[in-house]
């Protein structure tokens, strides 16, 4: 039977270990503004909780044109084969101001879905769950009446069964070791 002590650990692992540690995303979160290279902050972990969110966020069309991230779970169903097993589902909710959505000749959104499925999508990984996580869909989503984004659905397989590792193996890496895949 589980008792989702897994899931902490794994949205703390997905955000601190994959999410603000890379810098395309840190890039495309941060600058906004057109064909703006401002330079990144020194820590990346001041993008959480103003840019990247463990819980699902609705901005407020009051506040700056900016893009944020949010990334939760929503659902968990037993495997039928198995019932030490659980499947989840993470939403990932990329939600960008209608102002910032076009950037350089390219689509914010879309660059951001990106740079999130090649970090999650069938990768291998440190995260405590059962092979590796892949994509069940996406759909596009109006939030709020000047900010529209995409929602994406990715699929884990936890072991409900175990313990689970509190502190992922990424959150031991260093502020300037920075995933950079470029």
């Amino acid at each position: 039977m589980g008792h989702y002590k897994e899931l902490s650990p794994l949205v703390k692992g997905i955000i601190g270990g994959r999410f603000l540690r890379n810098q395309n995303l840190a890039r495309l979160l941060y600058n906004y503004e057109p064909n703006c290279n401002k330079p990144l902050p020194r820590d990346l972990n001041n993008l959480f909780m103003t840019h990247i969110y463990p819980m699902p966020k609705m901005p407020d069309a009051k506040t700056k044109k900016e893009a944020y991230v949010c990334a939760y779970f929503n659902g968990g169903y037993e495997v039928e084969d198995n019932k030490g097993y659980r499947n989840v589902v993470l939403n990932i909710d990329i939600i960008c101001h209608i102002d910032v959505w076009f950037y350089n000749d390219s689509y914010r959104v879309y660059d951001i879905m990106a740079e999130i499925d090649t970090m999650l999508n069938n990768q291998m990984t440190d995260l405590p769950i059962e092979g590796t996580p892949y994509l069940r869909g996406f759909q596009t989503r109006i939030y709020e009446s000047e900010f529209y984004g995409v929602q994406m659905l990715y699929n884990f397989k936890v072991n409900s069964t175990i313990e689970c590792n509190t502190q992922p193996i990424t959150d031991k890496l260093r502020n300037g070791l920075v995933y950079d895949p470029v």
